[in-house]
């Protein structure tokens, strides 16, 4: 990742762990969005973002390649080595993840699977996936739309997705159950706004220097 790696050493104390900007009181789904006979790469997502998982988050430096990993539940798909802003040294760090592409009536869809943050196995129940939309909206800008936390409470409640719901004192673990096939037919047939977070994060393409 010579890109990111160049730039880590300029940002020095102002990266934090990724884990803790991405999973706070955001849902997983057991089984990733997945389109039988589609790619799961997506070739216009390559290259080093930076900007907000959502709107007035903290900021986020995100590298994306194709993965090298053949012995994934889901070969062929793409990885993300990622980092977000802090103050303190102590709080340097960074975070892997696997991705998958879908594309739902010509709607794109990220399942992203957290493997290491700051090196370190990522286990227990965050070790699922995390969904979002995406819109690429000209070569250099992508918004991207995280799972709403409340809207997926009741749309399971409802019955009209199947997942768990545990409540904690100070957060909520939400999970989708439902398999893929269940989750395509739902993104299929329901707007986007059922699901997804009305705060969308916005994401800019860091071109190279010439």
């Amino acid at each position: 990742m010579p890109q990111l790696t160049r730039l880590l050493p300029r940002f020095g104390a102002m990266f934090a762990p990724l884990l803790v900007l991405l999973v706070a009181c955001v849902p997983t789904t057991e089984h990733p969005v997945i389109v039988p006979g589609q790619d799961v790469y997506d070739p216009a997502l390559m290259g080093l973002w930076y900007g907000t998982l959502e709107e007035d988050d903290e900021t986020v430096l995100m590298q994306i390649s194709l993965a090298d990993e053949d012995d994934h539940d889901y070969p062929g798909g793409m990885r993300f080595l990622m980092s977000g802003y802090a103050e303190t040294p102590e709080e340097t760090g960074w975070s892997v993840l696997y991705g998958l592409s879908a594309e739902v009536n010509g709607e794109t869809f990220l399942s992203l699977d957290f493997q290491t943050d700051q090196g370190e196995i990522v286990e227990g129940d965050i070790r699922r996936y995390h969904l979002y939309h995406y819109a690429i909206t000209d070569n250099d800008h992508m918004v991207l739309r995280a799972v709403d936390e409340d809207k997926l409470e009741e749309l399971i409640e409802a019955g009209e997705l199947q997942g768990t719901i545990n409540k904690g004192r100070y957060t909520s673990d939400i999970r989708i159950t439902d398999s893929s096939a269940n989750l395509v037919a739902f993104l299929a047939r329901e707007p986007l706004d059922r699901l997804f977070s009305d705060e969308p994060g916005m994401f800019t393409r860091q071109k190279p220097r010439m």
